[in-house]
């Protein structure tokens, strides 16, 4: 983190669910936000973005692994599910698959962590359903698997980074800005 070398001030870092870290940034109580698929909210800009589908996240010996795909969204209704709160972007995606589907996901398990997340599918519980940067490290490891989801919503879920429109940002904000821009894995 050669970037944060040359800075005086100390940088905070928050996990939140999308409407809180929205929410955080529009009223200055945080510079920046990094959400997935944010409300529109004429306070928020946008300062860079990247379609992230969102892809059904399963573990090694997972019955549907092996078929061939995309899968529908029905092919795992007969699994325990597990999905963030609906505060969180990506509950908010599921919450318009329902919609669009005229199904009712009933999840197993309901967190603010995408860990935990990670941990129910690795533990071989189910099946969750997150952007594949989530899980990048254990996908590399063969610990979990991600299965493609024929679905317009979830194909074209969007990460962004985001701050208040007009707001000056303070030289630490700047520098983290850029360093997220240029090196985190969901905005590329």
């Amino acid at each position: 983190a050669a970037w944060l070398s040359g800075l005086s001030e100390a940088i905070v870092v928050d996990i939140g669910g999308t409407d809180e870290v929205v929410r955080r940034v529009s009223e200055d109580e945080s510079e920046i936000g990094l959400v997935m698929n944010p409300p529109h909210d004429p306070r928020i800009t946008s300062v860079k973005s990247s379609r992230q589908a969102v892809q059904a996240i399963v573990g090694p010996d997972f019955p549907l692994l092996g078929q061939s795909g995309p899968f529908t969204i029905q092919d795992f209704l007969p699994f325990p599910i597990a999905l963030n709160h609906p505060t969180y972007g990506l509950r908010q995606i599921m919450q318009y698959v329902e919609q669009s589907e005229r199904i009712r996901l009933t999840p197993r398990l309901t967190t603010n962590s995408f860990y935990i997340l990670r941990q129910f599918v690795r533990h071989r519980l189910g099946v969750a359903f997150l952007p594949a940067f989530v899980v990048a490290h254990e996908t590399a490891q063969g610990e979990i698997h991600t299965l493609p989801v024929a679905h317009p919503i979830m194909a074209n879920a969007e990460a962004h980074l985001i701050k208040r429109s007009g707001r000056k940002l303070s030289l630490a904000a700047r520098a983290m800005l850029q360093a997220m821009s240029a090196h985190l894995q969901c905005l590329r």
